[in-house]
């Protein structure tokens, strides 16, 4: 939460729903020092890595109640207890509380459910299921916190994949010492990032190019330009030939990228689908669990964020003002979703959930977001309407399918 949220923002989220624990890194638990001395419902830290004696005496400083636990000592507590069968969920259960950050005020407790996860994840499934196998590598390395990681792992848990742990300080070669970088160590095969991920990708490979001499720099832009044209024969031959190399630095086994959490500019979502990998876009939002709209890599087109999810429905709303109208020639309007995907509201904010402007009474949220239905049945994001509700929700990005508000 603290890297999505800040400081004020966790400590807001462990207040608001009384948290009673918290499980960290080694490196952050000074944060959680600090944050303690205002949250005075949490009395377990649990944590991993090798945090210094310091770090470990100035939390037990903090509060006498406070009790510290490395995640390998709670593995040891836990092992060989039974399960309690009366704590298996049902679908109206609360799975988790994820806080957003919004655009003005407190951060917002959005509840989601197991159903909401179940639905999504099933989804994800029906939608993109034949692209995911099995033998198929994901690295991990976006915070858990965050939607767009927290409902593709469950996806691809289902699947039965291999994921693989890293972190964006070791992701390339360039940010490590004497050994690889996780993306060619590991040699994902699905790899998700947010647009400042992707963007660094596409700087580092303009870098090396820009740097190898006004010969290659010129056989990298003509190859750019023959895989544009989609030239049969020479598409082939400029893939083997001179983007082979790019894409060994990422490990050389990537299938498809997914993007998130932002807008994806589209010049660098056309780069990287040139010279890297098959880029998948869409459109979601924590309330949703990140579902909405996601655009297969087979129907791949640029613009659009995709084909509505199975576990979503999409309806356009009028907006006169503005000229967004149902009956436009291509069909416009406020982008409202419903289904068991989407929440059915925000933790303790009554205010927000009594809003029809946000939550109408017959179960549809509006997003903010406008959108037009294209003929092929895609969705694209066109403009951001902010109604007259004192709550702004979201902005406009890409993902997987996912945005986050």
């Amino acid at each position: 939460a603290y890297d999505t949220l800040g400081e004020s923002g966790l400590q807001h989220s462990l207040n608001e729903p009384d948290c009673v624990g918290i499980f960290t890194n080694a490196e952050l638990l000074p944060v959680v020092a600090r944050v303690l001395e205002h949250t005075p419902s949490v009395k377990i830290v649990i944590y991993d890595g090798e945090p210094s004696s310091k770090v470990l005496d100035e939390l037990k400083s903090k509060r006498e109640d406070l009790h510290l636990y490395h995640i390998d000592a709670l593995r040891e507590l836990g092992r060989g207890k039974p399960i309690d069968p009366s704590r298996a969920p049902t679908s109206d259960l609360t799975a988790c509380i994820m806080y957003t950050s919004g655009t003005t005020g407190a951060p917002k407790g959005v509840v989601i459910t197991h159903g909401n996860l179940i639905a999504s994840v099933a989804a994800i499934y029906e939608h993109l299921g034949h692209l995911l196998s099995s033998q198929d590598t994901f690295l991990a390395y976006l915070p858990l916190a965050h939607i767009l990681e927290f409902i593709v792992e469950l996806g691809l848990y289902f699947v039965g994949m291999t994921i693989g742990y890293g972190r964006v300080k070791t992701l390339t070669d360039s940010s490590v010492r004497n050994c690889k970088g996780d993306l060619r160590e590991f040699q994902p095969s699905i790899m998700v990032g947010v647009p400042a991920v992707w963007e660094t990708i596409r700087k580092g490979i303009l870098s090396k190019v820009h740097s190898s001499g006004t010969l290659k720099k010129n056989v990298f832009s003509g190859a750019l330009a023959v895989k544009k044209a989609n030239i049969p024969g020479l598409k082939q031959a400029v893939d083997s030939v001179v983007f082979n190399a790019v894409r060994q630095q990422t490990g050389g086994r990537l299938r498809f990228g997914l993007t998130g959490g932002a807008a994806l500019s589209k010049e660098t979502q056309e780069f990287l689908h040139l010279a890297l990998v098959t880029m998948v876009t869409g459109y979601g939002m924590t309330e949703s669990c990140g579902m909405c709209a996601i655009m297969p890599p087979e129907f791949h087109q640029f613009g659009s964020v995709g084909a509505p999810m199975p576990s979503v429905e999409i309806k356009l709303l009028d907006v006169p003002d503005a000229g967004y109208l149902s009956t436009n020639n291509i069909p416009q309007g406020e982008v409202c979703i419903r289904g068991p995907s989407v929440i059915k509201g925000y933790y303790k904010r009554d205010d927000l959930n009594n809003d029809e402007s946000i939550f109408t009474k017959d179960g549809w949220m509006r997003t903010g977001d406008v959108g037009q239905f294209n003929s092929d049945g895609t969705l694209t994001l066109v403009d951001r309407y902010v109604s007259s509700s004192p709550y702004s929700r979201s902005c406009l990005t890409s993902v997987l399918g996912l945005r986050t508000s």
